[in-house]
């Protein structure tokens, strides 16, 4: 019989080879892809894009202007949002530079 699922917000390890390139093709994603498992866009709120990307407000408006950060999406008067997968790019990108 299988382990019971863990309760949600437990913080859960996850074994790794130490060699990715073992893996099969299909399961070489961004440690960052785990957020949303099921292919689908997923919208964020800026609360949401700020605990992801640790940046804060100032610098996700500023760098918006400037192209230099995913813009948003307004979906309704008073409602914007980020695609998930832009702001993963967008995280990538960056450790990419390092």
């Amino acid at each position: 019989m299988a382990e019971p699922l863990p309760e949600v917000g437990t913080l859960i390890m996850i074994m790794m080879p130490s060699n990715p390139e073992h893996l099969p093709a299909y399961q070489h994603r961004s440690p960052f892809a785990l957020a949303n498992e099921s292919g689908a866009p997923r919208f964020l709120r800026l609360s949401q894009v700020i605990e992801m990307t640790g940046v804060g407000k100032t610098f996700i408006y500023t760098h918006m202007e400037k192209g230099n950060f995913p813009r948003q999406i307004q979906i309704s008067p008073r409602t914007v949002v980020w695609l998930e997968q832009d702001i993963i790019d967008w995280m990538e990108k960056k450790i990419q530079r390092k």
